[in-house]
């Protein structure tokens, strides 16, 4: 596939949160067993969050509060509620990893001299230190963080200011993402080709290009760069084994 230059998601596409989930419920005294359930009961706060209905300070207090009185009927005072907010910041701080393909892919995207961009549906304020922390900052021109906009994935107003930042053709431009309905939709609307990669494994049921790893071959060509993803011609249902 040739391109000038690629896009990338952050979270479940970059950034593994695997391990740090389950390590940070438990530090505010739940179980690995209860990570479904935390998910569920996060869902509200999400969405307020989305709406403007909560700031970004207070999103966590409301979840880790509504997860404490669903699941275990306690009733947290406001001192109780900030340590936890605070143990649970600094344990995803600490166990948070990066998916050992993508860094491989950025790697060598920056020896190659290509340019790269991250537009994530997250806040900054939720994101930059786990970004600082992990040292990825540095693979990109411009990181994009929607939820902090008006506009976000699968919105082509969404990609604006990467592509402005880029000054690169949107249809040189390639954006992967973990989310094909987010990330590859998102992508197509706003003129560039997208590619899922489906972490979660089984086979990709959808049009376009899926590839179960960013471990893929990436060249410098005269006209720009060469990666290895696959068919993204429309109509192309291909998956890369």
């Amino acid at each position: 596939m040739r391109c000038d230059a690629l896009s990338f998601d952050l979270d479940g596409t970059v950034i593994d949160y695997s391990v740090s989930s389950v390590r940070a419920l438990e530090a505010i005294g739940g179980h690995r067993s209860d990570l479904r359930r935390w998910y569920e009961l996060s869902a509200p706060s999400e969405s307020a969050l989305d709406r403007g209905l909560l700031s970004v300070d207070e999103f966590e207090p409301d979840r880790i509060r509504r997860f404490h009185e669903v699941c275990y009927g306690r009733h947290l005072s406001e001192s109780e509620l900030s340590d936890l907010v605070a143990v649970r910041r600094s344990t995803v701080l600490e166990s948070v990893s990066l998916f050992p393909d993508a860094v491989r892919l950025l790697r060598s995207i920056e020896k190659a001299g290509m340019k790269c961009i991250a537009v994530s549906n997250s806040f900054a304020g939720l994101r930059d230190d786990i970004v600082d922390r992990l040292g990825i900052a540095k693979y990109f021109s411009h990181v994009r963080y929607c939820g902090d906009g008006l506009h976000r994935k699968p919105t082509a107003e969404a990609f604006s200011d990467g592509l402005e930042a880029l000054g690169t053709p949107a249809a040189r431009v390639v954006h992967i993402g973990d989310e094909f309905d987010t990330d590859v939709v998102g992508a197509r609307n706003a003129g560039l080709r997208g590619v899922h990669i489906n972490r979660s494994g089984g086979t990709c049921s959808h049009t376009g290009v899926c590839v179960p790893s960013l471990d893929v071959p990436l060249e410098r060509i005269d006209d720009g760069f060469f990666v290895q993803f696959g068919d993204i011609s429309e109509g192309s249902a291909r998956s890369e084994p």
